[in-house]
């Protein structure tokens, strides 16, 4: 399906124009249904915070913030810097509200017609590369997971005049070594040292190593770590080990970092005023809430109006915090929701 988006566009956040990428399925009971649907919130888990190391909430959309027709909407929120959040995959229970009207049936073991149960999810490909770059990028440029960089290692020769043969050599003999294992880059062009370590940083090349005629004399190598900009000393005959073990823990420790950096944005609150507050500061609220059900829509608007975020909804997973009343009416807090801007 072409989708042409009516409202504002910003880029890999919402595109004017795009593929609308999405999975449909049909089942025999409700059961196998919701399985499907926890399937798709493991996967997303699994994709976005190991393998892209964007951390993430599931959340149960209110009701009035539901995919249209759905009984529920199942949906991940990442933080980006600016303080807002952005929706990313979403999975959605249909049940029978699209089975009935569009004559959706199956068979089933005794022979008799039976409307389906379905379920759709909607895996939000740009949105995930927008979040990758807005969330684990810095002021010099791009970070990404080691696995997703299109070049994972560059060489950068340190040319001394009069050993410019010497040292290309040894980094020529260096990329023929790792060039079968991983992506590289020797970049030989006549930029400066200082202007290819901006340019690669930029790219989010994740390891670079350097080699110049004291690395030469020495028998090593210096590799530098782009996000974190960790350096290592590393002897030629040691070479591959250590790209082995850097690699297979960059993004690990990209993930780390960033989970804790996304808990911290979460700011627990009892009042409205300090609701407010956080949410100008750039956090995420956590506060207690009468109902995510149409019931609680007005206290939602009040939300809007006064505090300025939106009501993202419960957690899917287990909720640590409990409130005794809802911050907005102060009836008793029959869930736990998160409030923050988003975009």
């Amino acid at each position: 399906v072409w989708r042409y988006e009516g409202k504002m566009t910003r880029p890999f956040f919402r595109g004017r124009e795009f593929h609308w990428i999405e999975a449909h399925d049909v089942f025999s009971s409700e059961e196998n249904a919701m399985k499907q649907v926890k399937e798709d919130m493991e996967m997303t888990y699994q994709m976005l915070q190991d393998e892209f190391a964007i951390p993430i909430i599931f959340f149960e959309r209110p009701q009035w913030d539901k995919f249209s027709g759905a009984i529920n909407t199942y949906a991940a929120d990442a933080l980006m810097g600016s303080g807002k959040v952005l929706q990313l995959p979403s999975t959605h229970y249909l049940g029978q509200n699209f089975s009935k009207p569009f004559d959706v049936k199956f068979v089933d073991a005794d022979g008799e017609e039976k409307y389906g149960y379905q379920t759709c999810y909607g895996p939000a490909i740009s949105r995930i590369y927008g979040a990758m770059i807005a969330y684990l990028g810095d002021d010099k440029g791009l970070i990404l997971p080691f696995d997703l960089a299109p070049i994972q290692v560059v060489i950068v020769p340190i040319i001394v005049k009069g050993k410019e043969k010497r040292v290309l050599d040894k980094c020529e003999e260096i990329f023929e070594k790792i060039k079968d294992k991983y992506s590289v880059k020797l970049d030989d062009s006549e930029d400066t040292p200082g202007s290819k370590f901006y340019y690669w940083e930029m790219k989010g090349v994740p390891i670079r190593i350097e080699i110049g005629p004291r690395d030469i004399q020495k028998k090593q190598v210096v590799m530098v770590k782009r996000h974190d900009g960790q350096k290592y000393f590393v002897p030629e005959t040691e070479l591959e080990g250590k790209i082995d073990e850097l690699a297979s823990n960059y993004t690990k420790e990209i993930k780390k970092k960033k989970l804790l950096d996304f808990e911290d944005q979460i700011k627990l609150c009892y009042e409205r005023d300090a609701a407010k507050e956080a949410i100008e500061n750039g956090k995420i609220v956590c506060c207690g809430f009468c109902s995510i059900d149409m019931k609680a829509y007005k206290c939602a608007e009040v939300v809007e109006k006064e505090i300025g975020g939106f009501v993202r909804g419960k957690r899917v997973d287990k909720e640590k915090h409990e409130f005794a009343s809802c911050i907005i009416c102060g009836e008793p807090a029959t869930c736990t929701v998160y409030i923050a801007k988003s975009y």
